[in-house]
């Protein structure tokens, strides 16, 4: 969970005490998988095939009213707050980092190689001693946006953090880490 203050204070986005006590319970990137808007953070992520800014009214009608842009033009959405960042696939890697570094009492586990990497995640979760906190990636979110994604779920209680880690393209894994 975080507030809309804890985000913009990381990437020095203005505060508005309007609305920076809204919370963020859920991050989204694809609209086709949010139920409720609300409480939710969209990422307007660009890839080569799609745009994160062309599905901004549909996150919009599915109740969000917070988005991580990168782009200027943006459509007019009554109460949508936008943090504009130069990259939102790389704010995304900086917010992580920021909450992983202000995690220091979770231990966290990589798991990365070939093949194999779910299944192992799996086998060290169940062999874990019950009584401490273990978060771990959920599913195989092992891209440069599941990685984060699964380090953004960390919470103070949490001991150990199991993270997969795959890797697709040159220099990912130096992003990744």
């Amino acid at each position: 969970m975080f507030t809309l203050k804890y985000i913009k204070n990381i990437f020095e986005i203005p505060l508005n005490q309007e609305d920076d006590q809204l919370v963020i319970d859920s991050i989204a990137y694809d609209t086709r998988k949010i139920v409720n808007g609300e409480r939710v953070i969209f990422l307007c992520l660009k890839g080569s095939n799609r745009d994160g800014h062309d599905y901004l009214e549909d996150a919009y009608n599915k109740g969000v009213r917070v988005a991580m842009v990168s782009d200027n033009d943006l459509p007019d959405l009554p109460g949508m707050h936008f943090l504009r960042v130069p990259d939102v696939l790389k704010s995304l890697h900086q917010w992580a980092r920021q909450h992983r570094s202000s995690r220091e009492k979770t231990t966290v586990l990589g798991i990365t190689g070939s093949n194999a990497k779910t299944i192992i995640k799996e086998w060290i979760f169940k062999i874990c001693n019950p009584e401490i906190s273990v978060i771990r990636s959920p599913k195989s979110y092992n891209s440069q946006i599941g990685v984060e994604l699964s380090l953004l779920q960390i919470k103070d209680d949490h001991t150990l953090g199991i993270i997969e880690a795959g890797i697709s393209t040159i220099d990912e894994m130096a992003k990744i880490e």
